[in-house]
């Protein structure tokens, strides 16, 4: 059989050869005698299918990949994770480890004068420590943030602190630190105190200025 086209239709072509041998007996009773027959059958066929051809099966769809895994949350796969398991919410590196935050440096002794945000002589005096500090670390960048006691209203506070982080920002540029090394700047009021505002000891404290080193390049001294 032979399928002609995409729709079923077959020719089909047969051949036999039949070959008989009969005895039977001699109707005058003188004997038997043998008959044989020989028979050649071609036949020629043509099959038209009725309705539609079976249909192929169609492909199994290919297997969705895998996605990656990323355990911890921390935004890196688990394949490219070196540090696996950091509790949520940690700011990690592009291997998964945690990034070391370097402590602010709490500048003490910078004070101003009574409700003005001008520089005391001795806050100047620590100011040039600090210039010192950061022309031996040409790399390091930093954020300046000030804070205040709770004394005032916070509203006020929020506005002194920011005039007392600008005085700061003024004296290092004026003083040879380049203003693309300071980040940025922003005065928090009385918010985030590290010690009670109840006693003077304790304002003192939170009225305060800080340096945060945001880049701190290949210099490892501040």
């Amino acid at each position: 059989m032979y399928t002609l086209n995409d729709y079923g239709l077959k020719v089909r072509a047969e051949y036999r050869y039949r070959y008989t041998t009969v005895d039977s007996a001699d109707v005058l009773g003188a004997g038997y005698e043998d008959a044989r027959y020989n028979d050649h059958i071609v036949s020629l066929g043509l099959q038209i299918p009725i309705g539609a051809p079976p249909q192929a099966p169609a492909p199994a769809p290919a297997p969705t990949p895998a996605q990656p895994q990323d355990s911890d949350g921390d935004g890196v796969i688990d394949a490219n994770d070196q540090c696996p398991g950091t509790p949520r919410g940690t700011e990690v590196d592009a291997r998964g480890c945690p990034i070391e935050k370097k402590a602010p440096i709490v500048l003490k002794g910078v004070t101003f004068e009574f409700d003005s945000s001008k520089l005391t002589s001795q806050a100047t005096n620590r100011l040039d420590n600090v210039v010192d500090a950061l022309n031996a670390s040409p790399n390091v960048d930093f954020r300046v943030d000030g804070y205040t006691d709770s004394v005032g209203t916070q509203q006020y506070n929020l506005g002194l602190s920011q005039r007392r982080v600008d005085s700061v920002k003024s004296y290092l540029m004026n003083h040879g630190i380049s203003s693309s090394r300071i980040t940025g700047t922003e005065g928090h009021g009385e918010s985030n105190p590290v010690a009670t505002n109840e006693t003077a000891a304790g304002r003192a404290q939170n009225r305060r200025v800080e340096l945060h080193v945001t880049n701190q390049g290949d210099d490892s001294g501040m």
